[in-house]
């Protein structure tokens, strides 16, 4: 069970960066007066941006599972597709932030 936990960590950690990296080009491209030079330093810093988000993503994934263990008696088809719809929300707001993240802080070094 221990390695099912570090891959979901691990895709975690995958997700965060290339939305970091994604959203760093985005900006890049769509930013007019844009430099390739604090464009590298987005892209060094997000990486430590991205494992911190990694240890979020995955803590909050646990204390969900953990909490739904305790409501959830038997599971059912029903309640495996509410708890697929939640873990696309939680990646969905995770998005949501990281970009935000890096507008800010892409607009601040740009």
């Amino acid at each position: 069970m221990e390695g099912a936990y570090e891959a979901q960590k691990e895709a975690a950690g995958k997700w965060a960066t290339i939305v970091w990296i994604a959203s760093g080009v985005f900006l890049y491209i769509t930013t007019e007066n844009a430099k390739l030079g604090p464009m590298l330093i987005f892209i060094f810093v997000g990486m430590f941006v991205a494992a911190l988000v990694e240890e979020a993503h995955y803590l909050l994934q646990r204390g969900i599972a953990k909490l739904l263990v305790l409501f959830i008696k038997e599971p059912t088809t029903h309640v495996a597709i509410r708890v697929q719809s939640l873990g696309f929300v939680v990646m969905a707001i995770e998005t949501v932030i990281i970009y935000l993240v890096a507008s800010l802080a892409f607009h601040r070094i740009a």
